[in-house]
Parts: C-alpha cells; structure tokens; sequence
C-alpha cells in the first residue's frame, strides 16, 4: 500500500538523521511491509548510504547522481553525453524511494482472497446465495426424516410393543374386581419347570424323524453297543463284534435294519455324578479285586433295576473300568421306535431288604430338564389302578417327564418299570421282576 504524509514525514526525519540503523526507526514509524522491503532494497543498493547525492532524471530518462555542492549547476549526462541543469536540494530526498514503493506495489499486488465456497449437497448444481429456495435439500431432509421413523418404527414393533403387550396382560391376568367391587390381585403359581425345545405334542420333545433306536442312560455320558444277537456269542462283549453300532447316549440312530438285538450299556465307573452316590465308596471297594459273580451282586445292590438282563464289572483294554448292563432280544421294527434306558441310580433300600425310596432318587440324582410329553391325568389314573400311594404318585410323574421311566415296586410285590413311548408318549409299563416266594 502506499505511503500516507505522516508516513513521508517520518522517512525524512530518519533521512535527516543520516543515522545507519534505520531499520529500528522504520519500525517505530509503523511502515507497511512494502515499504520496508522497499528500504531494504534501497539499502542493498547504496543508496540511503549515498543520502547526500541529487539524483534526477535526465530528459534521455537516464538517472543523473550529483553531488550537493553542484545545485544549480550544469553537467554532463554520462549517459547520452548532453548537458543538464542539476536541481537543487528541496530536502526532498525520499523521494525516489517513495517512487520505488509505489512501483512494488503496483507490480506485487497482495495475495488475493479465495473466494467461500458454500457447502456442496449431493443435489447441488451450481452456486446459490444464502437464504434462496433449495428444493433438492427439503426433498433429502424429508428422506432422512422418513427413514428415521421407518426405523424407530420397526425396533418399537418387534422389542418394544411386545413387552409392553406382555405386562398389560400380565396385568390384566393378575389382577380382578371381588364381590364387593374392590381390585384383587390374585396370587400367581409358580414357574413351571425349564422345558426343552418341543417337536413334538407327546412323548420325547426332541425326537427326530420316523424309527430307529434311541439309547439313553441317567447320567448321561456312556457308550451303547448294538449288535444282532446272532452275531453275538457266548459271554461275548457286544463291543467286540465286527459289526456292532456305537453311539452315545443319549443320541438316536435312525434307519436300523429290522432284527433282534443285543445291547451293552457302558458306563466309567469314576464318572463324576456316581461318586455323589450315598455308599458308592464302599461299593468301589467291595468290587474293585471281587470275582466276577460276586461284582455283579454287587452292582444289582447298588444301582435300581431298569429291565437288564446281566451287568458287570469290566476292565477294558485303555485300562478304563466300566459297568456294564446288558439287554438281549431288543426287537427294532421298521418305521417304529424302540428305546433302551440305562438307568445308573442308586437303590435307596425302604424298611425292607427288598424295597426302595424314590423320593430321594426324583429330588436329587435325576436332572431337572423336562423331556417327555405325555398326558398327567391319564398316568395319574393308571397308578391309581396299580394301587401307588398319593405320596409317590407325584414323584413318578416327575421322573417319567425328565427320563421317561422309574422302576417302582407295587404293593402286590411285583417290580415294574413304569414307563411312557418316545414316540407318542403313551404309558407303556411292564413287570421285570416277579415278587419273590
């Protein structure tokens, strides 16, 4: 920028002053940055340093420097050779600097300000001033708005609505007007107990597909061995056969081959949930060097009866002990079902040698889980038939909807295992031991 008079009076003062460290006078004078690279220049080229000398222009335009004592005088142009009067000493020897800064300014103008872009909208075509009418920006406002509700809508739908549903009904179920008009908040019963996932109306909740073979033991966690008995020899380990099926209860194996069977249930005697068992340390040692025949007497009074035809006590090859329990002439059907339950228990002797509590067994040795399907009432009618007293009618019940069997002794002597079908749930139960002489 240019140079106001107050800025020309201050340049002369330090001119005046003939002082060398200008540079601090000029920033007291408050110059412009152009103005003070312009000093500079005229630094680097000597000629604040020669401030006594008359410069002017000749009439060829060439620049003639004269001494101060030449004023008024004439001399010699050394450019073009012709004579020239040399003005006098107006004190005006800043000039040709204020010259120099005016020249620069006009050759250098300052940076020049970018221009604002305004903020560019997918749907903006060219500039637009503030406060014009946009209507592609309202169209995508309301498009986000619309998406927005979209969305709170759905989550209100599927989370929200539901739970709030769920407790007004809930609500409504528990609380009624009595006789006189007043609200009564009835009493809700107790949850019922953790069902599985259900396939089925009645019998194993989660059976699949049409027929075959189901093995289950209590605990769960052992090994069934399935083989045709006409490939099975004498005192032979159905394990041992070539062609034996293996699978792990509790698991299905669908599609078997219609036949009879024989089948080995094996069980490690270290599992975990046995050692729970009550006298089970003394059963471990009563078999553990015994022979043969007194280790199945042994197991026969330890664990209730479930229907096996033989068990044992064996030692196999990975150096593992198992109890075995063995059932024969299995008959498998086409298309149908048929069942093998292990049942691992431990016979909790009643006030008789051969008799036995199942309450402890239902409240504390069998899983809680319920399973099968099957019509209560119906049940409940058929212990009555069979003489069960009220007090182990519940117990059964429970045991048959978490493992599908218990054995029971009736009051006529006979031990029967009561039982419902996998397949459909109907009570199926049958006498595996006759009352003794």
């Amino acid at each position: 920028s240019k140079t106001g008079a107050g800025g020309r009076a201050a340049f002369r003062d330090v001119a005046n002053s003939r002082s060398r460290s200008s540079r601090a006078a000029f920033g007291a004078a408050e110059v412009c940055r152009r103005c003070v690279a312009a000093i500079e220049r005229s630094f680097r080229f000597g000629r604040l340093g020669r401030i006594a000398m008359i410069e002017y222009k000749a009439e060829c335009g060439h620049t003639v420097r004269a001494r101060n004592e030449d004023a008024g005088k004439v001399v010699r142009c050394s450019y073009c050779g012709r004579e020239t009067e040399v003005p006098a000493d107006t004190g005006d020897d800043l000039e040709f600097l204020f010259n120099e800064v005016e020249k620069t300014s006009a050759q250098s103008p300052g940076p020049k300000k970018a221009p604002r872009r305004g903020r560019a909208g997918p749907f903006m075509l060219g500039k637009r001033s503030r406060g014009a009418f946009d209507p592609f920006g309202i169209v995508l406002k309301m498009g986000y708005a619309a998406i927005l509700i979209v969305v709170v809508y759905a989550v209100s739908t599927k989370w929200i609505f539901p739970l709030w549903d769920k407790d007004s009904r809930r609500v409504a179920q528990d609380v009624r007007r009595g006789d006189d008009g007043r609200v009564v908040r009835k009493q809700r019963q107790p949850a019922a107990p953790k069902q599985a996932r259900r396939n089925r109306e009645y019998g194993l909740i989660t059976l699949r597909g049409n027929g075959g073979l189901y093995g289950m033991s209590v605990p769960t966690g052992a090994v069934l061995y399935c083989a045709l008995s006409e490939e099975v020899g004498v005192d032979e380990r159905v394990r041992n056969v070539r062609n034996c099926m293996r699978i792990q209860t509790d698991g299905e194996v669908p599609n078997v081959p219609p036949g009879v069977y024989t089948i080995e249930v094996a069980l490690p005697w270290h599992e975990p949930k046995i050692k729970s068992y009550p006298g089970y340390r003394e059963f471990r040692r009563k078999v553990e060097f015994a022979k043969d025949k007194e280790r199945r007497r042994a197991v026969r009074e330890f664990f209730l009866p479930d229907g096996a035809s033989d068990v044992l006590v064996k030692r196999e090859r990975d150096d593992i002990t198992y109890i075995y329990r063995r059932y024969e002439n299995i008959e498998i059907h086409k298309g149908e079902w048929t069942t093998v339950r292990a049942l691992f228990l431990p016979r909790i002797r009643g006030e008789t040698e051969d008799s036995f509590l199942i309450e402890p067994v239902v409240t504390k040795f069998l899983p809680k889980e319920s399973l099968y399907s099957f019509d209560e009432n119906n049940v409940r009618s058929e212990l009555d038939i069979y003489d069960v007293p009220l007090i182990d009618r519940q117990y059964i019940v429970d045991a048959l909807s978490r493992i599908g069997a218990i054995p029971y002794r009736t009051p006529d002597g006979r031990l029967r295992l009561f039982k419902v079908r996998v397949d459909n749930g109907l009570f199926a139960p049958r006498v595996i031991e006759e009352p003794s002489q």
